[in-house]
């Protein structure tokens, strides 16, 4: 249900930033989201995602989502379930 919405909503926001009579607010090809991936699990120490005073590790968040980053950007043609 919450995935439904947000596609939804995501279809809603494009189309009305691509709309020729918002030209002011048009946003380039590249600000636009073109896909979501939601994982249930926020970012953790355990996994080693964040410092101790919450700062995001990107290496490790790149490993991490690696797949699914791949997925998103099409060169890979089936998702992975990230969260076993």
């Amino acid at each position: 249900m919450l995935l439904a919405y947000l596609v939804n909503l995501l279809k809603e926001l494009t189309e009305h930033f691509c709309d020729p009579k918002y030209y002011f607010w048009q946003l380039k090809g590249f600000e636009l989201v073109k896909d979501v991936h939601l994982d249930p699990e926020p970012f953790d120490m355990e996994r080693d995602l964040i410092t101790p005073t919450y700062k995001k590790k990107r290496p490790q968040l790149l490993k991490y989502y690696q797949v699914s980053l791949l997925y998103i950007l099409g060169d890979l043609i089936t998702p992975v379930c990230m969260w076993h």
